[in-house]
């Protein structure tokens, strides 16, 4: 995996190009997700989420540019943030993942997740 760095972020950054899956930080806990979250991507976004949860601040995921995530991308979010243990903010969540994460009910098994517009 090589680190992807767009405009405006640090270093720290995964990817996994077989899925498009991309991770990258802005820094101050932010993390931003884009492409599709999906089985092949598990392992780039476990990094991710791990590098993410290293700072051991509250944390932001920007979603607006993820296009897909699978149970096991979800799982991996909620794990995260129970780990973590301090707030976990979603920002720019599509309906997809607002529903899967609530038919899945993960908002009892992370209950510092918090969605935003």
């Amino acid at each position: 995996m090589q680190p992807v760095n767009p405009p405006g972020a640090t270093e720290s950054g995964v990817c996994d190009g077989a899925s498009g899956f991309r991770a990258w930080t802005s820094g101050e806990g932010c993390w931003h997700l884009a492409g599709e979250a999906d089985l092949n991507a598990e392992g780039a976004l476990r990094a991710a989420l791990d590098s993410a949860c290293a700072s051991r601040v509250a944390l932001v995921l920007d979603c607006g540019e993820l296009d897909f995530i699978d149970v096991a991308g979800l799982r991996a979010i909620a794990q995260t943030a129970l780990a973590l243990g301090s707030p976990v903010v979603v920002n720019g969540a599509n309906e997809m993942l607002r529903r899967a994460w609530s038919l899945l009910d993960l908002h009892a098994a992370a209950p510092n997740v918090e969605f935003s517009t």
